[in-house]
């Protein structure tokens, strides 16, 4: 069994509004829906029920002179013929149900005095709000005023401003072409700085190879400077030792040159009676047989001690040991 019913023309269907107490609705409460469909089932027979309700919306405006919609659905089995709905407040059998529709001249003109009551608040209300909104206006057009005055004397600046900053544009733009110029420039020394930086890192590994060198070079100079120190203060010691016996050997020496001026002094004098004494004797000797001429050599006509003095002073000298 089933119940399918259309709604009045001057209606609408409130969609999801179908319900049933057996059975299952098929239309009524999808999107789009305009019918209702319900699939009630079987029925117990002998008095048994299903109750099937729906909303619908009066359509607005409502014809004039119409004062009641009409609903009557069609229930259909399997084991019948289609039967319509009857409205149950009348004796009639099968008749439509009817709902009374507030469209009298009188209902109108009272909905519409209704309206016109709440058009009438929602106005004053709106009234005031205006009102309220004219003296913010006025209040910000007085400030508006005083701002355009403002606004004025901006407008000389911001020109003159404007006028400075086209200036400081141009100025920038100059700018930026040399800077756009020294980025290149910067960019190509980039490059060769890396390319540099590049061979560096060989030179760099050398320098360290040679750098490890040059320290094992340091230590072993270090070491040899030690040395070197060593020996040349035991030189300084040396050269210091050396300038005594320097100085002591010049001192003997001086005492020897001394000397041996003394001596050559004695040696001349002694040459000198030498010399006498072999005159003498030359002398003797052209008168032989005088020996007593030969030996007196103090020429005293005597041969004494004093003639043997002389012969051991000229032929006998005293030796002393030489420092």
């Amino acid at each position: 069994m089933s119940l399918a019913d259309l709604p009045d023309p001057n209606s609408s269907l409130v969609v999801g509004s179908v319900t049933t107490t057996m059975g299952t609705v098929i239309m009524g409460n999808g999107s789009g829906d305009a019918a209702v469909g319900v699939d009630i089932g079987t029925l117990d027979s002998g008095g048994g029920s299903a109750a099937i309700a729906f909303d619908v919306l009066v359509n607005e405006p409502f014809p004039p002179g119409i004062l009641t919609i009409a609903n009557q659905g069609q229930v259909s089995g399997s084991n019948f013929a289609p039967v319509m709905t009857d409205d149950p407040s009348t004796v009639a059998a099968h008749d439509a149900t009817l709902t009374q529709v507030a469209n009298t001249q009188l209902d109108i003109c009272e909905r519409d005095l209704g309206q016109c009551g709440s058009d009438l608040f929602t106005c004053e209300a709106a009234k005031s709000e205006i009102t309220a909104d004219l003296v913010i206006a006025n209040a910000a057009l007085g400030q508006t005023g005083a701002l355009l005055n403002q606004c004025t004397v901006n407008e000389s600046q911001c020109q003159t401003a404007l006028s400075g900053a086209q200036t400081s544009l141009t100025q920038c733009t100059a700018t930026r072409d040399q800077c756009q110029a020294s980025l290149s420039q910067s960019q190509s020394l980039l490059v060769q700085c890396s390319a540099d930086l590049f061979q560096a890192g060989g030179t760099l590994a050398a320098c360290n190879t040679n750098l490890t060198q040059a320290g094992v070079a340091l230590t072993e100079s270090a070491a040899a400077l030690d040395q070197c120190s060593s020996s040349l203060q035991e030189s300084v010691a040396n050269l210091a030792s050396t300038t005594a016996e320097l100085g002591t050997t010049e001192a003997a020496l001086a005492s020897m040159t001394q000397e041996r001026d003394a001596a050559e002094v004695k040696i001349s004098e002694q040459d000198a009676k030498i010399r006498s004494l072999q005159a003498r004797l030359d002398t003797c000797e052209g008168h032989p047989p005088n020996l007593a001429c030969q030996a007196d050599l103090s020429g005293d006509g005597m041969v004494n001690f004093k003639d043997l003095g002389l012969f051991k002073s000229v032929f006998f000298k005293k030796c002393e040991p030489t420092p």
